[in-house]
């Protein structure tokens, strides 16, 4: 009898495990800015939005878990013209992470965020001198991955 109700007891343990496993939903889709980084005046903020594809998030509670980034324009861009800072949004610009040191990486700073809110780039060029326009060579992108709970 106890090694009946051992067994029962791990089968129970494992069609639980099991059932939480089946209620998870992970994801991830990619996205890529429609226009080159581009700074036209020092000391002034600008923005690249990142669409989310459509139907790229099939439930409404999925959250981020973590986001590659690989953006267009580089500190070795700007050279000695001025100093480079990038951030990565979502939402505001008051939900930000820097990611100015490299131009690809990734982050975990939105863990736990809504999915479905979009994220930006959010970046300037400091200088005390004109700069004239720089612009980014390449295509800026994401990779995003989230998870739910159905």
């Amino acid at each position: 009898m106890k090694k009946s109700m051992k067994t029962l007891v791990m089968a129970g343990l494992v069609l639980g495990m099991a059932s939480q496993a089946a209620y998870a939903v992970d994801g991830a889709y990619s996205t890529q800015a429609n226009r080159p980084m581009t700074v036209s005046a020092p000391n002034t903020w600008y923005t690249l939005n990142f669409p989310i594809p459509s139907g790229a998030i099939p439930v409404s509670n999925a959250t981020l878990t973590e986001i590659y980034y690989d953006y267009s324009l580089g500190q070795s861009d700007v050279g000695s013209r001025g100093t480079l800072t990038v951030q990565l949004c979502q939402g505001s610009t008051i939900n930000c992470t820097d990611v100015s040191s490299a131009k690809s990486g990734s982050t975990t700073f939105f863990k736990g965020k809504p999915a479905g809110n979009p994220l930006f780039l959010y970046y300037m060029v400091s200088s005390n001198r004109a700069t004239g326009t720089i612009t980014g060579n390449g295509v800026s992108q994401l990779s995003v991955n989230y998870t739910s709970s159905k």
